[in-house]
């Protein structure tokens, strides 16, 4: 008998919300109908927008040209109090109603509904609440099978509050539509940017590439050239790996060994002529020290006079440009620009190597002999790779 009695108090509540949507209902059918609305789209509206001001608001919205954007930010502007209203009711709502009645009743809560469920009641049930909400969507789903031609009166008084509210929302859905896109141009540019830096930065890594690959290219084409002014030797490339402390390479290692045919003793070349001789071996690497070595002692001569001559390593002296070529006859002839090459009374290194040009000479303080100061051929403040003649003085002689 209780579910009766809530049954019937719903009946009774419900039918003066659902008549007082007869006005409204009428103004709405004829508001699409004169818009060119069909009969069948108003009754959705109906039935899927239970808000009469979201109804008359999609309904110029839409007819308005309006965007999507505008029509969804409209519709959540003007029903969101109904939120609050439906966590209100539910919590007078009792333990009897299940997910569905809820659901169902947060769907189809309106003002009215609102106000007369909450007035006076400490507990609703599923059968007074949703009794009313039957009549209400009937009445709303009916409405839209009025057509135009009746109650102008009506829709003029419905437009006279709706079309202010519809110029505000069309603003403001305007201004959040040129914001959205705004965005997505800028996210487009963002893109295109991250797009440019990749290939930029992909263009530089084949520029580096390039320019390493010529720099590279440039190395052995002079290497090449040394190797053709000495077609008597047999030679091979190898790679510097190591160096000894300090500015210049007076020490260093190579990446051939005694695998490649290599042993002591084999002369090294380097820039454009003589660079220094193996004095260390193992199976894949060597050391080779450098003319300019504190240690090092050349027997050369100088071209064209062929005067016998010792050329003395030293860092000191390299460090200022130039090398010092010992003991020369008083009586050579010998002047700027001669070419001061390996001789061939050496016992470690092989005739007609260059050495390097005679850029000035000095008489000593005996009288009996001269000095010159020559500038190497081979440049020794970086040396990355070098040829490496196989023969050795003593397997020439032998």
């Amino acid at each position: 008998m209780k579910s009766d009695n809530e049954f019937r108090r719903g009946l009774i509540d419900g039918i003066p919300i659902g008549l007082a949507y007869v006005a409204v209902s009428f103004a709405f059918g004829i508001s699409g109908a004169s818009h060119g609305i069909p009969v069948w789209a108003l009754t959705l509206i109906s039935a899927t927008c239970v808000t009469s001001a979201g109804q008359f608001a999609a309904i110029n919205t839409m007819t308005a040209g309006g965007s999507l954007v505008e029509l969804v930010l409209s519709q959540i502007i003007i029903n969101l109090r109904y939120s609050i209203m439906s966590i209100a009711i539910g919590q007078k709502m009792s333990e009897k109603s299940t997910l569905w009645n809820r659901l169902s009743m947060a769907f189809m809560v309106t003002d009215e509904i609102f106000a007369v469920s909450c007035a006076g009641r400490k507990e609703i049930t599923p059968k007074y609440f949703l009794l009313a909400l039957t009549i209400l969507c009937v009445v709303l789903m009916v409405t839209s099978l009025f057509f135009d031609g009746m109650m102008s009166s009506v829709r003029n008084v419905t437009n006279t509050f709706i079309v202010p509210m519809q110029k505000g929302v069309n603003t403001v859905g305007t201004w959040v539509e040129s914001k959205v896109e705004a965005f997505h141009n800028y996210e487009s540019v963002v893109t295109e940017n991250e797009q440019l830096k990749e290939k930029i930065s992909s263009y530089e890594t084949k520029l580096a590439q390039y320019q390493q690959d010529s720099y590279e290219l440039d190395r052995l084409q002079k290497l090449y050239e040394l190797d053709a002014l000495y077609t008597d030797y047999e030679k091979t490339g190898a790679r510097v790996i190591s160096k000894d402390t300090g500015n210049w390479f007076d020490v260093f290692y190579i990446d051939k060994g005694t695998k490649d045919g290599l042993s002591v003793g084999c002369n090294v070349l380097y820039g454009n002529g003589l660079c220094g001789i193996i004095t260390e071996i193992g199976e894949s690497y060597a050391k080779v020290r450098t003319i300019i070595d504190d240690t090092s002692n050349v027997n050369a001569m100088i071209l064209p006079s062929r005067s016998i001559c010792n050329v003395s390593g030293s860092l000191t002296n390299y460090a200022d440009g130039y090398m010092i070529a010992e003991n020369i006859d008083k009586d050579a002839e010998i002047s700027e620009g001669d070419q001061v090459v390996t001789s061939y009374v050496s016992n470690k290194y092989l005739s007609g190597i260059n050495i390097g040009y005679v850029s000035k000479v000095e008489s000593d303080s005996n009288n009996l002999t001269k000095t010159a100061y020559i500038i190497p051929a081979a440049d020794f403040s970086n040396i990355e790779e070098v040829l490496v003649i196989l023969q050795t003085k003593k397997n020439i002689t032998d």
